[in-house]
């Protein structure tokens, strides 16, 4: 196993920390337009676009400091559980999305589009609770 040099490693951690808060700068820019324009925030896509937002908005937000807080076990343990499950949250959202755009566009006639947003943004922040849940269990 060969290992890069320190700077290679510095730099690239600066390069990831200036992603990251770009990136959590353009989030908030995205949830202040949806919170400003009360028509942006009707559609059924939008409501799941503005739960995409919020679970990435987390998970960038607990990224940071668990990079930097290796060393301390429970809070290490705190945060990577909070990691995964803002993973697993922005993963289910992008699949909700993905579902309710294949029932708007594929099957026309579905007739429980009212509830289908509620619904799947319901599985998309209780699902990961479990999930976390069932894999720090056995340690804890």
């Amino acid at each position: 196993t060969t290992s890069s040099p320190p700077y290679i490693e510095e730099t690239l951690e600066y390069f990831s920390f200036i992603g990251i808060c770009v990136s959590i700068v353009c989030l908030v820019i995205i949830i202040l337009t949806y919170l400003s324009e009360r028509r942006l925030r009707s559609t059924n896509n939008a409501k799941l676009l503005f739960n995409f937002c919020f679970a990435l908005l987390g998970l960038y937000i607990v990224f940071i400091p668990a990079v930097f807080a290796t060393e301390i076990i429970p809070l290490c343990v705190v945060l990577s559980a909070l990691l995964h499950y803002f993973l697993f949250t922005s993963l289910l959202a992008m699949a909700s999305e993905a579902t309710v755009l294949y029932i708007e566009l594929v099957k026309v006639f579905y007739t429980g589009q009212e509830t289908l947003p509620i619904k799947a943004i319901l599985v998309t922040w209780v699902t990961p609770i479990f999930v976390v849940g069932l894999f720090l269990a056995p340690n804890y």
